[in-house]
């Protein structure tokens, strides 16, 4: 009896050490993803009007898919999309995407900000 009460302790236990891996994973590569997404908004906020990568429309990373420090790679597409007179005439909103390879699905962290014109 106590060897099946055994059993099923270390069969629960290795479960949960199983889906806590995961579960870390997750969160490390989404943790990962929000920076990729930043790191593009801070490298658009100091650009002029009129620069490529603030003209209106949907821009990807010339690197994709990209590695957790942005260089060529890796198991991340990172895109960001223009448009304009959002949410006042004259500005522009910038929606950064990141996505990753994933077994079960495509996840994705989206960030958006406002840029006024320089």
């Amino acid at each position: 009896m106590a060897m099946l009460l055994f059993t099923f302790v270390v069969l629960g236990f290795t479960n949960s050490v199983i889906n806590s891996g995961v579960t870390g994973d997750s969160s490390r590569r989404r943790a990962q993803a929000t920076l990729l997404a930043m790191d593009m908004v801070e490298r658009l906020r100091p650009l002029a009007a009129g620069s490529a990568e603030l003209v209106l429309g949907t821009h990807a990373d010339g690197n994709n898919p990209i590695n957790g420090k942005g260089k060529k790679g890796g198991r991340y597409t990172r895109t960001w999309e223009i448009t304009e007179d959002a949410p006042l005439p004259g500005m522009l909103r910038v929606v950064t995407r990141v996505t990753w390879r994933d077994p079960a699905r495509t996840p994705r962290v989206s960030l958006v900000t406002y840029l006024a014109p320089r």
